[in-house]
């Protein structure tokens, strides 16, 4: 049993614009999930001739509590606790966006016969050595830039001839994530040396040993922390929130059902938790959660801080690859090739995008469906002087003076002042926590506006 004197340690306690912002971060990663996979599961139910289910290759257990088992189970699952208003504009939505990337992808003799979800990547080994995942599964080729939500297959009703286009799915009022590169790709991108932004970690990592997290083990501390931010945090229930979600993963494992090892680590803590918790006196159980809190929110602190260390390192190794020419201009044209293959990796198979955006006043849906490079390639096209620059956040900013599109010249301001526009943004943050791996987040920025 967890003792109660690990509790009582001092622990720093954040400041209040940092934890609101954590919070916001943890409630829309939740929601975004949700509305995310419902799309995805409904874009490829609408997007066959026949409309039904999507096949998969899911390995049960192998995703988190939320969104286990197969695609009936998933969507099932969301609909029965999602606002049924906004499910029904979700899904219709998903079906419009479906109809038109049909009239863009199939030719006038093919079908959609079937289509399938995707979510595990093919991979290369340490030797080179190719690792099937999902798109391997599918097409038979292995595509290991290959980041694709679902994949149609789709037959020539005449020859007989068959073939599988990828489709990346996205939902949301902004210019969708395109990938979300972990820390060895980020080094790469912004030409800093292996190890260089996993390095800056150290300090958070050891800051939460000495909160009493686990000192050898990320899947460990993770699953303390989580213990600690359900059983403290009122939007996710609290203590019996906690108790909900252990009880609900213990009943999945006593029925069978495969659990991955994070989340046998979320029962084996989260269980200690709640026994720690339930023999306490009453004015203990006040102290036990108050420490809890507290040292929960300084983890979460000591994640962003690092988080704005690291966009910080991006920027200056991004910025680097810029230089000055004889005449004064800049020469931007390697910063360009590494946000190109970041942003749009080559894939074996074209990659389509299609993009359900929801209206500003959150009402309407409209489908947006582009090939993947043509909707990068010319968005950076639209704008000169390229340069990343990071604030006080977490995110890394591609900054850059806008041409006009027909004659290529800059544009000025009101003020007679070249105009410079926010191109794209690479974010830097935890999934589902800070204990968690530090990934990035690629979106383009402005995509829509006009120069």
């Amino acid at each position: 049993m967890l003792k109660f004197k690990s509790f009582l340690k001092e622990t720093f306690i954040p400041q209040k614009e940092i934890w609101e912002q954590f919070l916001t971060e943890q409630k829309n990663n939740r929601d975004n999930d949700d509305m995310g996979k419902y799309h995805e599961l409904r874009f490829l139910h609408h997007v066959v001739d026949e409309p039904r289910f999507p096949s998969h290759h899911r390995s049960e257990g192998k995703e988190d509590p939320l969104h286990n088992g197969d695609p009936k189970t998933v969507h099932d699952n969301i609909i029965s606790r999602m606002d049924p208003a906004k499910a029904e504009m979700y899904d219709r939505g998903a079906k419009d966006t479906a109809h038109e990337w049909r009239k863009q992808n199939l030719g006038p003799d093919e079908e959609a016969e079937e289509a399938f979800w995707t979510s595990n990547r093919d991979q290369l080994g340490k030797n080179g050595e190719q690792i099937p995942g999902d798109p391997f599964k599918t097409t038979g080729i292995h595509d290991p830039n290959q980041k694709a939500d679902g994949i149609v297959k789709i037959r020539n009703k005449k020859t007989g001839t068959v073939r599988h286009a990828p489709v990346s799915l996205k939902i949301g009022k902004n210019d969708p994530n395109l990938a979300n590169p972990g820390m060895d790709a980020l080094e790469k991108m912004s030409g800093h040396d292996k190890g260089a932004l996993n390095s800056m970690e150290g300090p958070h990592i050891e800051h939460a040993k000495s909160l009493g997290y686990h000192p050898d083990s990320r899947v460990e501390r993770h699953a303390q922390w989580k213990a600690d931010y359900i059983a403290t945090t009122e939007s996710e229930g609290g203590v019996e929130g906690l108790r909900k979600k252990i009880s609900g993963l213990e009943e999945m494992r006593d029925k069978g059902q495969k659990l991955e090892s994070k989340h046998k680590k979320y029962i084996e803590h989260g269980r200690n938790w709640l026994d720690t918790y339930d023999s306490l006196k009453p004015k203990d159980k006040e102290e036990m959660l108050a420490k809890a809190k507290h040292r929960m929110q300084s983890a979460s602190d000591s994640s962003i801080q690092v988080r704005k260390s690291i966009a910080q390192k991006i920027s200056a190794g991004l910025n680097s690859t810029v230089k000055t020419k004889a005449d004064g201009t800049t020469d931007d044209s390697e910063l360009r090739s590494r946000l190109m293959k970041s942003f749009a990796p080559p894939t074996v198979l074209p990659t389509s995008i299609a993009h359900s955006r929801i209206s500003a006043d959150g009402n309407s849906i409209s489908p947006e469906v582009h090939n993947y490079e043509d909707y990068v390639k010319p968005h950076f096209d639209r704008f000169a002087n390229l340069s990343v620059e990071s604030k006080d956040g977490i995110t890394s900013y591609v900054k850059g003076h806008v041409k006009d599109p027909k004659t290529g010249e800059l544009l000025k301001d009101k003020n007679g002042k070249l105009k410079r526009m926010n191109v794209a943004q690479i974010n830097v943050k935890n999934n589902d926590g800070p204990m968690n791996n530090i990934v990035g987040s690629m979106v383009l920025a402005n995509h829509k506006s006009d120069a």
